[in-house]
């Protein structure tokens, strides 16, 4: 159902908690479109949603030649970036902001900003923990994907918060973290 949260005075509730079940389940359960709106919880030390701890879940190339999978969450044409990729943007210039009323962090390759450096705007959008599902810091801090996974448990993200850029960390797979798609 619908959430809010207060952030610092400002209350999101523009979004929606999925339906919560126990994991972790088979990649053909998690697929299902009928499983769409599904967030599968587990327990530590077990950090994974799915039971197949498919390391190549998201791409089966490289990190320098990636190849988009059957199951990468983004649209055709799109792909869940490489871990190089997001590590990219930790090295350019950054600005907390709030862009159609979500805070965010907008990274660009120019400073000061103009009307036409090429910046991309990730809203922080917290995440979900994986043994209960509840929604963390949504407001307060980012956590984006990569499609790189280190072993059956862990997979590699880009985080942020109003005051700091971090570089990628390790982190287990089962939590629920954003995504935000590349072109193929």
């Amino acid at each position: 159902g619908p959430i809010a949260s207060d952030i610092d005075g400002e209350t999101f509730s523009d979004s929606f908690l999925p339906q919560l079940s126990q994991g972790p389940v088979e990649l053909s359960v998690g697929q299902s479109k009928d499983n769409a709106d599904v967030f599968y919880c587990t327990w530590y030390p077990l950090a994974d949603w799915c039971v197949s701890g498919d390391v190549d879940l998201w791409n089966e190339g490289t990190e320098r030649n990636p190849v988009k999978t059957e199951y990468d969450p983004c649209p055709a044409g799109w792909r869940v970036p490489t871990s190089l990729e997001l590590e990219v943007l930790t090295g350019r210039y950054w600005y907390w902001t709030i862009d159609n009323g979500q805070n965010g962090c907008c990274f660009s390759y120019t400073s000061p900003q103009t009307d036409n450096s090429p910046q991309v705007f990730l809203p922080a959008a917290g995440f979900l923990t994986f043994d209960a599902g509840s929604a963390e810091y949504r407001g307060g801090n980012g956590y984006y994907w990569s499609s790189e996974a280190n072993d059956a448990d862990d997979a590699c993200s880009l985080s942020f918060n109003r005051n700091s850029v971090f570089n990628l960390s390790i982190s287990n797979r089962a939590y629920g973290k954003s995504v935000r798609c590349v072109k193929e």
